[in-house]
């Protein structure tokens, strides 16, 4: 489909800088929106208030090292699951040959 053009005049009256991004294409807000979905569905589920931050400052941090410390248990868990599966796989593999040849 064609795209369609239009033009945006943005006048700022306040004496602190704004800022604009789109929710869509900012690789920045996704990620802190799903750190923040991280943050709030936890112990901060009531009140979570976070100081202003200036124009592309990031996330403050005490909320990224919880986000990493959730991570890591997760990003754990599935490193030791695909370390297992390759040994179960061949223990099976075993076990099937041993009955196999007891079979014959």
């Amino acid at each position: 489909s064609d795209g369609l053009d239009a033009t945006v005049v943005v006048k700022n009256p306040c004496n602190f800088p704004i800022e604009f991004y789109s929710l869509d294409f900012d690789e920045q807000y996704l990620e802190e929106e799903k750190i923040l979905r991280v943050a709030v569905g936890s112990e901060y589920q009531k009140n979570f208030l976070m100081p202003p931050r200036a124009v592309g400052e990031t996330l403050p941090p005490e909320v990224l090292e919880y986000y990493e410390a959730q991570k890591r248990p997760k990003a754990q868990q599935t490193e030791l699951k695909a370390m297992a599966e390759p040994k179960a796989r061949a223990e099976a593999e075993a076990k099937a040959m041993g009955k196999a040849a007891a079979g014959q």
